[in-house]
C-alpha cells in the first residue's frame, strides 16, 4: 500500500485525477481503496500508521505513531537498582535485619519531581503552535521531526533550577532489609518501592539485594544440610564411645558406634538449616575424623605391641637396624616405622639375597 501510495503521489498526473476523482479514477485504482477520502502524504501515512497500531493513535499494539504527540505529563515509574549485601553464616541460618546504604535517585523537593519552576505557567511553543512537530515541505512530501524548541512537549516552562528541568537529584538512603531464616548465598531478595524515583512524580522502582554469604570455619552448607568434621581418637574408634558435637542451634553428645571407619559419617535429622518459607529443618552430617597420635610412652607402646601380637600381625624385626630407638626417655616406638619394616622389611632382606648370589655367580663366572 504505501510503494502505491507513493507511486500516485510523485506522478503528477495520477494525482490529480485521483484528487479530482479519488480511488475510481481511470478505472485503474481498486488496489488504492485504503487510501481513498485522503488530499496529502500525511492523511495516507496516518492512516497507515492507526492501522498497524489496531485503530487507535499513539502507542498500541508495539506500533508507534509519529503524528500523535506524546503525553509529557504522564509519570513514569523508576527503575530498579541492586546491591550485594555480605552476610555472616550464622545470620543467614538465623535470619536477621540490615540496614543497606543505597544510592538512588529522588524526587526534587523544590518542584516536587515536575521539573518546572514552582509557581510558574507554560506557553504554547511559538515554532510549533503546540504540536511538538516541525513540518518541511519537500515537493509533494512533507517531512516531520521534533521541534527543537520545546523538545516535541508543543509548550515551554521555565525549568527548576535545583535539579535543571529533570525532577530528580541524587540521594542515599538507608534501608531496612529483613533477612529470612534459611537464606542461601546467591539468592536476590525484593524490597518493594525503594528504587530510583520516577519522572514527573512517578513512583519507585525497586530495591534487589543479592546476598553474598560468608563461609563458616566449622560448618559446611549444602541447601538446608550442613556437615560438620568431629574428631575422635583410635580408641574411641575401635571400642566405641561418646562425643560432644557443635550444632548450628547449641551441643550435643552423640554414641560414637564400635569399629567407626575413617570414611563413616553420622546423619542427624532436623538439625540443619530452616528451609526457606518453610517449618522444615535439613540434616547435620557429622563426619568422624579418625585422629593418630605422633608420640606413645613405653606402656601405650608394650599395649599396642600386645594388641598386634593377638592379632598375628608383623610390627618390625628387632634384629634390623631400622628397629624402634632403646633410648627410654624419648618416644619408644614410630608406628610409621613399624608399618615400613612390616611391609617392606622381608622384601629388602630378599633383594639383598639376591643380590649377594648374583655377585657370587659373577665372580665364579669371571674365575
Amino acid at each position: 500500500e504505501i510503494s502505491n501510495a507513493y507511486e500516485v503521489l510523485s506522478d503528477d498526473e495520477k494525482r490529480s485525477a485521483y484528487d479530482q476523482f479519488g480511488h475510481n479514477f481511470d478505472q485503474a485504482g481498486a488496489g488504492f481503496e485504503g487510501f481513498q477520502g485522503f488530499t496529502n502524504a500525511e492523511d495516507i501515512f496516518k492512516e497507515f500508521f492507526s492501522q498497524a497500531a489496531g485503530g487507535g493513535g499513539g502507542r498500541q499494539g508495539g506500533f508507534w505513531n509519529p503524528f500523535q504527540q506524546e503525553n509529557w505529563d504522564y509519570p513514569e515509574k523508576g527503575d530498579d537498582l541492586r546491591v550485594v549485601l555480605a552476610l555472616d553464616f550464622m545470620d543467614a541460618v538465623n535470619g536477621a535485619k540490615k540496614d543497606v546504604s543505597v544510592k538512588c535517585k529522588s524526587h526534587c523537593s523544590t518542584c516536587e519531581g515536575t521539573g518546572y519552576k514552582k509557581g510558574s505557567e507554560r506557553s504554547t511553543c511559538a515554532r510549533c503552535k503546540g504540536t511538538g512537530l516541525e513540518v518541511f515541505q519537500q515537493g509533494f512530501f512533507q517531512t516531520h521531526q521534533t521541534c527543537g524548541a520545546c523538545g516535541g512537549k508543543g509548550f515551554t516552562q521555565p525549568s527548576c533550577e535545583s535539579c535543571g528541568g529533570v525532577g530528580l537529584v541524587w540521594d542515599v538512603k538507608d534501608v531496612s532489609v529483613t533477612i529470612p531464616p534459611g537464606v542461601e548465598n546467591g539468592v536476590s531478595l525484593r524490597v518493594r518501592d525503594h528504587g530510583d524515583a520516577g519522572r514527573r512524580g512517578g513512583p519507585r522502582g525497586h530495591l534487589y539485594v543479592k546476598v553474598q554469604v560468608r563461609e563458616h570455619p566449622m560448618f559446611k552448607r549444602q541447601g538446608a544440610d550442613v556437615h560438620v568434621d568431629v574428631p575422635i581418637s583410635v580408641t574411641q574408634a575401635i571400642l566405641g564411645g561418646t562425643v560432644r558435637v557443635p550444632l548450628l542451634y547449641g551441643i550435643e553428645t552423640v554414641t560414637i558406634p564400635s569399629g567407626t571407619q575413617p570414611a563413616d559419617r553420622m546423619t542427624m535429622r532436623q538439625r540443619g538449616v530452616k528451609r526457606l518459607n518453610s517449618n522444615s529443618y535439613g540434616k547435620q552430617y557429622v563426619h568422624f575424623q579418625i585422629e593418630i597420635p605422633r608420640k606413645l610412652s613405653n606402656r601405650q607402646m608394650e599395649l599396642l605391641e600386645e594388641f598386634a601380637q593377638e592379632g598375628g600381625e608383623i610390627l618390625h624385626d628387632k634384629n634390623s637396624s631400622e628397629s624402634a630407638p632403646t633410648d627410654q626417655g624419648s618416644t619408644t616406638f614410630s608406628l610409621y616405622q613399624a608399618a615400613k619394616n612390616a611391609l617392606f622389611g622381608s622384601c629388602s632382606n630378599k633383594n639383598n639375597k639376591d643380590t649377594d648370589e648374583s655377585t657370587e655367580a659373577k665372580q665364579k663366572e669371571s674365575a
